[in-house]
């Protein structure tokens, strides 16, 4: 049942209407919770087990957790119950992805494995992000154990099942207790809320997918200009999308009387890719900093560590969007930005003034939009070889090998970035001093260095102020 369908739309009327009209506290929980499961049987009836098993599995082991003396006793099992939710998404997301990955190694030695052909449960990912926060939590003592009914209207809530926003189980847990009253505010801004959401998927998302998806079906047969406009057309078209699904599933909590944060904040008006991820999909981000990223150590070990962890949690999130090694080459896209972003921004750089100085934030913006927009490509193509080839098309490569595409993509604003440092520290009457034995000066002089030989033209005109 999509959001954006007649369907969705009566569904959540009928709900609304038997809520608006029933006095039981209790009847009104059990007939969401009822109401939940339909929803997602009307995808698929054969996995509400499953999700019925998860919540169960996540339910019992919190119990248990709670109730050891012993705190390494319960870490064991919290790290059992983990590895039993992951094994539960890898058998039904990865296990296809991974044989196959591994059949191209063994096939050189005559080796295959047989593939695991299995259905994907929707929303698979989404439910084991819900079921590892409730247990985490209360291994934390963030949160007590929960009644089953609380669990499993946590993780089967229809507004938010399909895709997100992901609930925190500490914010979340306690609108559940609460007797659900409808009022005129909360549906009025409810409704106002899932009209915002269904403008941005029916009449700007679905719109350019009019234009896009011919383009990307045969992009060989366009020219450079035409597939930058389709480059640009699906940054907004991803946005508009899933920011506007958000917006419905918001709408459709608040109409009910529940609150769930905005998931996106005008992510693409930032100016470095840090703040981008505060902006983009913000339960996620919140998700994996939490349970991902702090755990792994942080930033509480040294800029090397926190490097590292940066990079493996945006690895981490590409692999949880999608089975493919283009999600894994996108997140890893995304991980080497916050490293460089991190990097740079602890770095010694001079003050800027003058007319440079003013032009700052608009240069900082332009290459954040512009670096995650060609990401997108990756994101929105699964096969790496003509991912490659619409942006070496677009860059003019078009007869190239596409081998050097993913050097030059990642060092192609290096020498602007230079420039601009240069250019902004002459202003102030200094030569910037770059010293070789630190991390940036490494990373700029070989980044300069392999720009140089990557992009210097094999015909080179003379200078203009040669004939005078």
């Amino acid at each position: 049942m999509i959001f954006s369908t007649p369907t969705y739309v009566a569904f959540l009327c009928i709900v609304l209407a038997v809520l608006a009209l029933s006095r039981s506290a209790r009847f009104k929980r059990v007939f969401l919770l009822g109401a939940s499961y339909v929803f997602y049987a009307w995808w698929d009836w054969r996995f509400t087990g499953l999700l019925l098993g998860l919540t169960a599995l996540n339910y019992v082991a919190a119990r248990i957790i709670r109730r050891q003396a012993v705190r390494r006793r319960a870490r064991q099992i919290l790290a059992l119950t983990i590895v039993t939710d992951l094994g539960v998404l890898g058998l039904f997301k990865y296990a296809r992805f991974f044989t196959e990955s591994a059949n191209h190694v063994l096939d050189a030695i005559g080796v295959r494995i047989p593939l695991l052909d299995v259905l994907l449960p929707v929303a698979i990912s989404f439910i084991t992000f819900e079921v590892i926060s409730y247990v985490v939590d209360v291994y934390r003592k963030d949160l007590e154990p929960a009644p089953f009914l609380d669990v499993a209207m946590l993780v089967a809530f229809f507004p938010h099942l399909i895709a997100g926003p992901i609930l925190k189980p500490r914010l979340f847990l306690p609108q559940v207790r609460r007797d659900i009253r409808l009022s005129r505010a909360d549906v009025g801004a409810g409704v106002q809320l899932f009209a915002l959401g269904l403008v941005k998927k029916v009449l700007i998302a679905d719109r350019l997918a009019m234009f896009i998806d011919p383009v990307l079906a045969k992009p060989g047969t366009y020219d450079a200009l035409t597939l930058w406009l389709v480059v640009l057309a699906y940054a907004v078209q991803i946005y508009a999308d899933f920011s506007g699904y958000s917006d419905m599933a918001i709408g459709s909590a608040r109409c009910m009387g529940f609150d769930i944060p905005p998931n996106f904040a005008a992510p693409y008006a930032v100016r470095n890719i840090a703040i981008f991820w505060r902006r983009w999909h913000i339960s996620l981000s919140t998700w994996v900093r939490d349970y991902l990223y702090i755990p792994l150590g942080g930033n509480r070990r040294g800029p090397t560590r926190t490097a590292v962890n940066l990079f493996v949690v945006m690895v981490a999130v590409g692999l949880w969007h999608g089975a493919g090694w283009n999600f894994v080459l996108w997140g890893a896209l995304h991980g080497a930005a916050l490293v460089v972003h991190r990097l740079w921004s602890r770095s010694a750089v001079p003050r800027r003034s003058g007319v440079l100085r003013r032009l700052a934030p608009a240069l900082s913006w332009g290459a954040t939009f512009g670096f995650v927009t060609l990401a997108w490509v990756f994101f929105r193509v699964a096969d790496l070889t003509e991912a490659t080839d619409i942006l070496m098309r677009m860059f003019g490569f078009a007869d190239g090998t596409g081998i050097a595409w993913y050097a030059t993509s990642a060092l192609l604003l290096v020498p602007i970035a230079l420039a601009y440092d240069a250019l902004t520290s002459g202003l102030e009457g200094r030569v910037p001093v770059l010293q070789l034995g630190t991390v940036r000066g490494g990373f700029v002089i070989g980044s300069l260095v392999v720009s140089l030989l990557l992009f210097w033209p094999t015909y080179s005109a003379p200078f203009i102020y040669f004939q005078f």
